[in-house]
């Protein structure tokens, strides 16, 4: 699903969040990760992906063509099935209701935590932390100037 270096450079809660899509995916409609991230045209599977890429785009920092990467779609289909999703909340009361149960089951899923996961959380906040100094400390160089 990611490379390494995919791993290292998305944040922590990102990633918790796609995998926590795609398992919401596969409880409400029974498909496998590699099913959704198929070019296949059935109906569940176009609405497992529309479900995730709306649940990705309003519930993380993912860009859409980041997004697309995710569920191997265009760009311009992940914008078009978020446009999709509103008018069908709207109108169908059943996709409505598996929606519902979809996204609640995206918000209550955890990934336990490992040592890994830990350390990879720990790696994050200490690259940002000496982004964050990097940038004060060019702030008080031109200031001084």
């Amino acid at each position: 699903m990611y490379t390494k270096n995919e791993v290292r450079r998305m944040k922590p809660e990102n990633k918790l969040k796609i995998d926590a899509a795609f398992h919401a995916a596969h409880e409400v409609f029974g498909l496998p990760a590699e099913v959704i991230q198929s070019e296949s045209r059935k109906a569940e599977v176009v609405q497992a992906k529309r479900f995730i890429a709306h649940f990705l785009k309003w519930n993380t920092d993912l860009n859409v063509s980041a997004i697309s990467r995710e569920l191997n779609l265009n760009h311009a289909t992940v914008l078009h099935h978020n446009r999709k999703h509103f008018d069908l909340i709207e109108t169908d009361k059943r996709y409505a209701l598996q929606y519902e149960a979809f996204s609640s089951i995206a918000s209550k899923h955890r990934e336990p935590k490992t040592l890994d996961t830990i350390l990879r959380d720990i790696e994050y906040k200490i690259h940002a932390l000496l982004r964050e100094r990097r940038s004060i400390k060019k702030m008080m160089k031109e200031f001084n100037d």
